[in-house]
């Protein structure tokens, strides 16, 4: 099933919130009986409907990949044998290396660890000709499909080497695959622009980046810069 391409930037959006129940009462109401009176926008939300079901999926699946190569064979097998209580064992298996790793690891990397969740990215409406590219690639990012989406995006960008919003997500798809030489470089272009939207953003990302680094001292400034939530309880404890 294909999405209609002319689908406006502003209805997409709007759809993805009834989709992810963040509407009112009183505006889901409203929404839903538009779509029963409207043939053409059922079919556009039961399109963004099942496009965000497969990004859903796909994530989880990326990561039950990845907790399956951190779990060994014999510790696997028994789950379909015995059902909820190899489940259960899998479970702390998980949760015991989760704790070592974090007591094990360096400090910056222990916090590294706590405070990154990757930049969410941007809705996408797959409508103009000229963004299609850039995103396609948002799609990739937000299924965590994160070097197909750099390789699209460092060619957008050897043709536009001066757009922060370009800067800005390779910086972001860098950190997010713990690239930390390379984020830095694209998140200080960005916080050079003083005009960026995205500049108090990237001061965060870049103080993670730093951080990432084993550049602490040098990654406090960033991180006190930017009017992130968790930027009070991420400075007391590298203080610490």
């Amino acid at each position: 099933m294909e999405i209609d391409n002319q689908i406006p930037q502003e209805q997409f959006e709007e759809i993805e919130r009834f989709l992810q129940g963040r509407m009112s009462a009183e505006e889901e109401a409203h929404f839903s009986q538009t779509i029963s009176a409207n043939s053409d926008l059922r079919k556009q939300v039961e399109e963004i409907r099942l496009i965000l079901l497969g990004i859903e999926e796909s994530v989880l699946e990326e990561k039950l990949h990845e907790y399956r190569h951190r779990i060994p064979a014999a510790s696997v097998r028994p789950l379909y044998r015995r059902g909820w209580l190899a489940a259960a064992a899998v479970i702390g298996v998980l949760i015991v290396g989760a704790w070592w790793f974090l007591q094990s690891a360096p400090a910056n990397k222990r916090l590294f660890t706590e405070y990154f969740h990757p930049e969410p990215g941007l809705a996408t409406s797959m409508g103009s000709v000229d963004n299609y590219a850039f995103e396609r690639a948002m799609v990739d990012y937000k299924t965590g499909d994160f070097n197909t989406a750099l390789k699209a995006w460092n060619q957008l960008q050897a043709g536009n080497p001066a757009n922060d919003t370009l800067d800005y997500f390779i910086g972001s798809a860098y950190l997010a695959l713990k690239k930390g030489d390379s984020a830095i470089i694209h998140f200080r272009k960005v916080i050079a622009n003083d005009q960026s939207v995205f500049r108090d953003d990237a001061n965060w990302y870049l103080g993670l980046s730093l951080l990432l680094n084993n550049k602490i001292t040098e990654a406090v400034p960033y991180i006190e810069q930017s009017s992130h939530n968790d930027k009070e309880s991420l400075l007391s404890k590298i203080k610490q």
